[in-house]
């Protein structure tokens, strides 16, 4: 999803042999443009934002194991047409 000023939300999943250390994924993932909002440890994953042509950077980290940009899924209001 892209925010203003051409950020996207990054989630960033962690290889299994990384988990223990995401800490430390997550700070080389920072130093190669992700700004980091959260490390979800129990799904070895960490979201945050970045330019929309850091993907390759982030993906090239060790220990990554997938970079995707979050997606963003609206229903229409309960009494709306059916389309």
């Amino acid at each position: 999803m892209e925010h203003e000023a051409g950020l996207v939300t990054w989630i960033v999943t962690v290889e299994e042999r990384k988990i223990e250390v995401i800490d430390a994924v997550a700070a080389e993932l920072g130093s190669q443009g992700l700004h980091v909002q959260s490390i979800l440890r129990s799904l070895g994953q960490v979201c945050g934002q970045g330019s929309s042509d850091c993907r390759a950077r982030l993906a090239a980290v060790d220990g990554v194991q997938s970079v995707d940009a979050e997606r963003e899924f609206r229903v229409p209001p309960p009494h709306s047409d059916i389309q």
